[in-house]
């Protein structure tokens, strides 16, 4: 995990050798977390992580640690480059760096900006800092609501149009299209190829964003091949088709609502994905509310996952477990259930305190309750995980977070 880290210093190091080009800013920033997760027969895991605290460790510093640099050159007025490469906790359970974001951008006119390359999908309000814990008021994002889009970059083109549509009030509208191959938790591949467009309005203390994404999807687990080989043994090839998970429309929309001035925070985002196959719909939301002193703010966030299986779906699978047969209860039933269903409500409570100008801390305690069937938000489940009446789990989280 440390040599990673050291490579990235190193890399920190030479870049700000030449920081004193007036065209070139370098940045950088990191997360040192620590969390516990009171569930002994799974584990917490955020998006692509394979492991996290719970089952795996006791103690576990991968959940949110992470370590990046950020170069940003102008080439002329008119055009500019960042790069962008994070080290953090992999997929392969390695912290190898990753480019995070690598474009080149054209400002073609005053209001409008082109953008090649690698780049964040803009849907929520902090998609562009995901990876920056220092930007944010969690520990980490809610994953109820961020997690319907897992990936952190596509690759692709967005354009960036700030028009003057209202004099009091701030807009912008980004258009783009690009594609992603991730690997996420417990061996779970993913491609996707969206297209986005985004629309905010900010003014003073308020900020409202809409975006809509849609595309085509690639989901492919391990315990759904095997199911999916199940079918085609019972010669069931028309309800694979039906629920497979391969080049499937993918659909998300995201609406997301911020009020903050000195004393407050109030934070609102719902999203709802809907998937032309198994998985069918699958909403999130949170209200995230925040009292400011000085230099801390103490903070609650409510947060709920909810999923519903499409009707033909639905038919289909009732339809196999009227057949009473065992075999197909325990290889295509229960693993297709255990996919589609992420239903789960949470209560977190945190304090942020600033250090320095430059560093925060951040204290979270989450209690996360599963609904009965849900594998929630957990992964590497035990053969002793209650699936059908799962505990009230809590997550303890202690992050310290720079930019330097």
């Amino acid at each position: 995990m440390i040599k990673p880290f050291i490579i990235l210093f190193m890399a920190l190091t030479a870049a700000l050798n030449v920081h004193a080009e007036a065209d070139t800013q370098v940045s950088g920033f990191g997360t040192l977390g620590v969390s516990n997760f009171s569930n002994p027969h799974a584990d917490y895991v955020y998006n692509q992580l394979p492991k996290g605290p719970g089952r795996s460790q006791t103690i576990d510093v991968g959940l949110d640690s992470n370590l990046g640099v950020q170069l940003d050159h102008a080439f002329s007025s008119r055009f500019n480059a960042t790069l962008q490469a994070v080290s953090y906790h992999r997929s392969d359970d390695s912290y190898s760096p990753e480019l995070s974001l690598g474009f080149v951008g054209w400002q073609a006119t005053d209001q409008l900006r082109l953008r090649l390359g690698r780049l964040q999908n803009p849907m929520f309000i902090y998609s562009d800092v995901r990876m920056i814990h220092y930007s944010q008021p969690w520990v980490r994002p809610p994953k109820e609501a961020y997690g319907q889009l897992p990936n952190y970059h596509q690759d692709g083109i967005e354009a960036i149009w700030r028009p003057r549509l209202y004099k009091t009030w701030n807009t912008e509208v980004i258009v783009g299209s690009g594609s992603t191959d991730f690997a996420a938790s417990s061996g779970i591949d993913v491609n996707l190829t969206l297209t986005y467009l985004s629309f905010a309005l900010d003014r003073d203390e308020w900020l409202f964003k809409l975006s809509r994404t849609q595309g085509t999807a690639n989901y492919r687990a391990p315990n759904l091949t095997s199911a999916y080989n199940a079918l085609k043994q019972f010669n069931q090839a028309a309800i694979v088709n039906d629920l497979s998970l391969i080049d499937k429309a993918i659909n998300i929309l995201a609406l997301s609502v911020k009020y903050e001035d000195d004393d407050w925070l109030i934070l609102n985002e719902t999203s709802r994905m809907e998937y032309d196959g198994l998985i069918g719909v699958r909403s999130g939301s949170y209200l995230t509310l925040g009292k400011k002193f000085a230099d801390s703010m103490i903070y609650t966030t409510l947060a709920t996952r909810w999923s519903s299986i499409r009707e033909t779906s639905r038919q289909s699978i009732v339809g196999l477990s009227d057949q009473n047969s065992n075999t197909v209860y325990q290889n295509i039933i229960i693993p297709m259930q255990q996919n589609i269903s992420n239903d789960v409500n949470s209560i977190a409570v945190g304090w942020k305190k600033e250090l320095n100008e430059t560093t925060t801390l951040k204290l979270q305690t989450d209690f996360i309750r599963q609904m009965g069937n849900s594998r929630g938000l957990n992964a590497n489940q035990d053969s002793s995980y209650n699936y059908e009446r799962p505990d009230t789990d809590v997550l303890w989280s202690v992050n310290l977070d720079k930019v330097f």
